[in-house]
């Protein structure tokens, strides 16, 4: 009889055929960008953006106001990283380069920006960066499970919406995970070279990228010498890795001025900075324990919830048939395994761990890379007769159709999804989950309302502030007309207006009674929950009944 459901040992192997053409791989990635390009202008301005967006631009603003040499003199070199300097500048530098280019862009379609940031012509680089990813996800996955993995890789990727989200927003989080996961590959791909050493040279420029982004690329060199020996040997693979390294690092000086003036002190202090920094209140499961003192599993159960189930039940399938023996012979396959497993291993130590998903997003791409092996396995199995054949992929498509709709039920709030194995977002409300740990829902939409609201000289609060100015950063087009600058949260109490972010644990007692006493005016919501709200204050303190 027919088999139904065959298992991880009788699946018959994914057969191996040659990888997409560059070409090919290209036009996937500009396929992947051009939604998110689409839709830049929908989430809110987050937290860190405007802390990523403002030094990229600096940089450019001293570069023209002193030239090349000028910028690299020592004293030049301090006063231009000496506020930003816990974290290298690749991202920012990008980021600043985005916002200055598509500035006209960003003009066409919302007016002069009256806080001079233009932080959706930024995104453009992180959108762009997004593609370039999931080009060279077609490529990889695709050399080792074909065409079906390559292209399973990048839908499931996109899909995620997580992942889709952090693609709209001018901080480092994208490029973090973009050349953390090309510094990956490369040396890979060098280990598999006719000259693995001099492939590795070449890979140590892409780890070098990866260093000048965020602290998170120093994970890279235990994982790439275990890597580099079991594939190479014990000597030549210490060697290959060492290479790899000595590149990197020296394109991660070379490209940070700042460490120049003092390397050994200016080094430490950075790397310091990952362990001894102020605490971030972390809200899990009801509780909020500070950033240290998370539990363990909080990664682990971040993953299990906000990983779309189709994309998790794939990369399980594809996961398992590898072990089994069953599926794609390509080592490749172990490593993107390893590498998600140790970021996870990472983040379950007392390290910082906050803010969801978004310190440990590169494993969402290997779960992506992951699901497109199950799906190209999936596919080599297909029945043979044609009614059955087209039952079959009937169901294939209409499971990824299904992954698909969970970016869509939640655009533009992606930040906030949970999947189904906790009830939805409206499930992780009831857990005491965190539902928005970046503010992206005081987007056009809620900011237009309270310009339509708001009368001149009337004051607009902002709560909660976790960083200084972010408030002033809210200001539209509309609300600048009106001469009305919201203001950070020390001045809940004397506003008119009160813009409330969904991050309870920083939530002072004034605005917890505030939300507990009356609805909001209007909110942006996903599954009905909301996640950023406008609330009217009734005499705010230091006016009469007039509002005098």
């Amino acid at each position: 009889m027919a088999q139904d459901q065959p298992s991880a040992s009788s699946c018959p192997p994914v057969p191996r055929s040659a990888p997409l053409a560059w070409r090919w791989c290209l036009v996937v990635g500009g396929m992947a960008c051009l939604p998110v390009l689409a839709t830049l202008n929908g989430p809110g301005p987050t937290v860190d953006e405007p802390l990523d967006v403002l030094p990229g631009r600096d940089y450019l603003r001293k570069l023209d106001q002193v030239g090349v040499v000028g910028f690299l003199r020592s004293e030049v070199i301090d006063a231009t990283y000496r506020f930003n300097k816990e974290h290298p500048p690749l991202g920012r530098w990008l980021l600043g380069i985005a916002a200055t280019l598509f500035e006209p862009w960003e003009e066409t379609i919302r007016g002069d920006d009256p806080t001079g940031l233009n932080l959706r012509a930024a995104r453009v680089a992180p959108a762009l960066a997004f593609g370039l990813l999931c080009a060279v996800m077609a490529r990889v996955g695709s050399r080792v499970g074909g065409v079906w993995a390559g292209l399973g890789a990048v839908v499931l990727t996109v899909t995620m919406p997580r992942v889709w989200s952090h693609a709209h927003l001018a901080a480092l989080d994208t490029f973090i995970t973009v050349f953390w996961l090309l510094a990956l590959f490369s040396l890979d791909a060098a280990t598999r070279s006719r000259r693995p050493l001099v492939g590795c040279l070449g890979a140590g420029l892409v780890f070098g990228l990866a260093l000048l982004t965020k602290i998170h690329a120093w994970l890279l060199p235990a994982i790439g010498l275990v890597w580099a020996i079991l594939r190479l040997g014990p000597i030549q693979g210490a060697i290959g890795a060492g290479l790899w390294g000595a590149v990197g690092f020296a394109v991660f000086l070379a490209g940070w001025p700042w460490l120049w003036n003092d390397p050994v002190g200016r080094l430490g202090a950075y790397l310091s900075t990952g362990v001894e920094r102020m605490s971030i209140q972390t809200l899990y499961f009801g509780a909020v324990y500070p950033d240290r003192q998370v539990p363990w599993h909080y990664p682990w159960v971040h993953v299990l919830f906000t990983t779309p189930p189709i994309a998790l039940m794939l990369a399980g399938w594809g996961a398992a048939a590898v072990w089994a023996g069953s599926g794609p012979r390509d080592p490749s396959i172990r490593l993107w395994i390893g590498a998600a497993l140790a970021v996870l291993l990472v983040f379950s130590t007392h390290v910082p761990v906050y803010d969801g998903e978004r310190l440990y997003l590169m494993v969402f791409p290997l779960l992506g890379l992951l699901g497109g092996v199950g799906l190209a396995r999936l596919a080599a199995a297909a029945p043979a007769g044609r009614i059955a054949r087209l039952f079959w992929w009937g169901g294939v498509m209409a499971s990824i159709g299904l992954n698909s709709l969970e970016v869509v039920r939640t655009a533009p709030y992606g930040l906030s999804y949970y999947n189904i194995f906790i009830g939805g977002v409206v499930g992780a409300e009831a857990r005491g989950m965190e539902l928005s740990y970046w503010s992206e829902g005081f987007d056009d939409s809620l900011l237009g309302e309270l310009a339509r609201r708001v009368e001149p000289g009337q004051t607009v609060a902002v709560a909660p502030t976790l960083a200084p100015g972010f408030g002033r950063v809210l200001t539209t087009p509309a609300l600048a007309a009106r001469e009305v600058i919201p203001k950070d949260q020390e001045f809940v109490s004397q506003a008119d207006w009160v813009l409330i972010h969904r991050r309870p644990a920083y939530w002072t007692q004034e605005v917890r009674d505030l939300v507990a006493s009356t609805p909001p005016v209007a909110a942006s919501r996903v599954e009905g929950v909301w996640i950023a709200g406008l609330w009217r204050r009734p005499n705010p303190a230091g006016r009469n009944s007039r509002g005098d």
